[in-house]
């Protein structure tokens, strides 16, 4: 399975990072692509560089920093760094916070879910609500387990009209995941 990794806090992000490297770990063997912000772009929503150029550089093997938003970044992925090889799935996270209710009009990680489904690719967002609330202590290693055991499921859950958004509070491991529909196309 061919996953590209985004967010919107940027690439060196803990976030991202945590993610990337249980995905990589994961006996499936996934071939992971990250192109993510060369900075923080939260709450960009759903927005796109149009008035200067985008760019992207190969910060490390396999990872790309791109100078734009993270709807850029899913776009610049399918155009320059993943062609040919288009990913089966984008992953957008692991966010510092959550993106639930109307949060999710805001937020660039889930706009990179959305831009994906959008292109026909399987989205998945996720997003973790810290240990505090007082906005710190994000523990992101149990989520990123989560997220790589259970990536072609939750893929699955995907289709051309809904993304995955994923919200857990910071914990050590997780049990087991429940799921609703928060609204359908015909409302």
């Amino acid at each position: 399975m061919r996953i590209l990794l985004t967010n919107d806090d940027g690439y060196q992000a803990a976030g991202i990072r945590a993610l990337h490297a249980a995905l990589k770990a994961a006996p499936e063997g996934y071939e992971v692509t990250v192109v993510a912000p060369d900075r923080d772009r939260s709450a960009v929503s759903h927005g796109i560089t149009t008035l200067e150029p985008v760019t992207v550089k190969e910060v490390e093997p396999g990872i790309w920093s791109c100078s734009g938003t993270p709807v850029d970044c899913v776009n610049r992925a399918l155009r320059q760094v993943c062609v040919g090889t288009p990913p089966d799935v984008v992953v957008s996270g692991i966010n510092e916070g959550e993106n639930l209710g109307t949060d999710i009009v805001f937020s660039g990680t889930v706009a990179a879910a959305r831009q994906a489904v959008m292109y026909g690719i399987a989205g998945i967002a996720a997003s973790l609500l810290p240990v505090s609330d007082f906005g710190t202590g994000c523990r992101f290693q149990a989520l990123a387990r989560f997220v790589a055991r259970h990536v072609r499921a939750l893929a699955a859950l995907s289709s051309e009209d809904v993304l995955v958004n994923i919200n857990a509070r910071s914990a050590q491991a997780y049990a087991r995941a429940c799921y609703a529909r928060v609204a359908s196309s015909d409302i």
